[in-house]
């Protein structure tokens, strides 16, 4: 009888893991995440931990008419919200004077994943490692591993029905968790168009007009970086300017890097007033990284392992 009872819990088992089993490709499974962050009306409440902080938030997404709205709502301490409508970001809080950004969408306590373009990406291995349950739903887990240790590594939980991003967790090579998102509650449903009327009669701050202060002169930019983690290309360089304590106008020089995924922004300005030589901050996935040659202060910012950021700064020539 027990021979019975193991041979047929055996064949269950067989069959349960066929019923979860999945014949859509990783990447393919990546690109419908991306395609139903952006093109599908829906709600979610999440938690996003960084270090030991942990917050929850609520991100309400439509499309109507062709325009894309959003509002991701903090859920802790002070309120702060964000609002996407028609290519412009708006933040608005009660600690902080309130301004809008031209922007396609929202970056700030959302995965950096959700706006990857999956077919361009390179120098990155992905994985299908199954299934399994998160909120309540049934996800299929992909890993995307770096083919080095100058980047990050993710995995990320995709809703098997309608592709929503469920779970993404980031590490280093280590392991270490940097960054968790995880949705507590989701709800899809054209009944969420209520918002986009709500949205549209808001009455935002002023887009930030930066086309004065920034100008795309690439050709008297005369540093460069000698090294960059494989992947990685140049995005945009600019030269501009910021006034300093004792009203002066410094000249600030920038390129911004990206690997599809990954990016941070190198800064170059003068030592005239101040400088800080080899110092460096980390929170999470964040990395800030000074360095100071000659005359120039270098400072790095962006989302890479602390290594990769001081190889970077210290392989730039002038």
């Amino acid at each position: 009888m027990k021979k019975i009872n193991t041979f047929y819990l055996t064949l269950l088992w067989c069959f349960s893991s066929v019923s979860w089993a999945t014949s859509t490709s990783p990447i393919q499974l990546l690109q419908n995440m991306v395609s139903a962050h952006k093109n599908t009306n829906y709600e979610l409440r999440y938690i996003l931990q960084q270090n030991n902080d942990i917050e929850s938030f609520q991100y309400r997404h439509t499309i109507q008419l062709h325009k894309e709205f959003a509002q991701l709502l903090r859920l802790d301490n002070s309120r702060e919200e964000i609002i996407l409508r028609d290519n412009t970001v708006s933040y608005l809080g009660l600690t902080f004077k309130p301004f809008s950004l031209k922007s396609s969408h929202i970056l700030d306590n959302l995965p950096s994943i959700l706006y990857t373009d999956f077919s361009k990406l390179k120098n990155y291995q992905f994985t299908l490692l199954g299934k399994s349950r998160i909120a309540d739903r049934i996800a299929n887990i992909v890993k995307i591993t770096p083919s080095d240790n100058s980047r990050y590594q993710y995995t990320l939980w995709i809703d098997d029905e309608n592709s929503l991003l469920l779970k993404s967790i980031m590490q280093d090579h280590e392991g270490q968790t940097l960054e968790q998102f995880k949705v507590i509650s989701q709800y899809v449903g054209n009944e969420l168009l209520y918002v986009t009327p709500y949205l549209e009669s808001l009455k935002l701050p002023p887009v930030i007009d930066t086309s004065l202060s920034e100008q795309n002169i690439k050709q008297n930019i005369n540093w460069r970086l000698n090294w960059l983690p494989s992947g990685f290309y140049l995005m945009k360089e600019l030269k501009q300017g910021f006034v300093t304590d004792t009203e002066k106008i410094t000249k600030l020089e920038s390129k911004l890097y990206s690997d599809g995924i990954f990016s941070f922004t190198v800064y170059v300005f003068p030592t005239e007033e101040f400088s800080f030589n080899e110092q460096f901050f980390k929170q999470g996935n964040l990395t800030i990284f000074s360095h100071t040659v000659e005359d120039k202060n270098i400072v790095l910012i962006g989302d890479i392992p602390t290594e990769s950021a001081k190889k970077i700064v210290f392989n730039i020539t002038f």
